[in-house]
């Protein structure tokens, strides 16, 4: 996705920025699932997942946001 970023992000601001301008605009569909035992979720459009985000809590918040979005290890998922 253009916009997404390439290096690490720290802070709930920077991260919430991030997410909504790299998905703002575009007709996406957020399906929350498992994925490696963590909670999820996909996010497609309507032909092809285009990313997938897990989720890392602590305390009762969010610590950590891993994403991947490189088409080529998503393949897997692809209908």
């Amino acid at each position: 996705l253009p916009g997404a970023p390439l290096t690490e992000l720290r802070g709930g601001r920077a991260i919430a920025e991030r997410l909504l301008t790299t998905f703002a605009g575009l007709r996406l569909r957020f399906d929350v699932t498992t994925v490696n035992g963590e909670p999820g979720v996909l996010v497609a459009t309507e032909r092809r997942v285009v990313a997938v985000l897990t989720f890392v809590a602590a305390g009762g918040r969010i610590s950590t946001v891993h994403a991947v979005g490189n088409p080529n290890k998503l393949r897997h998922l692809q209908p």
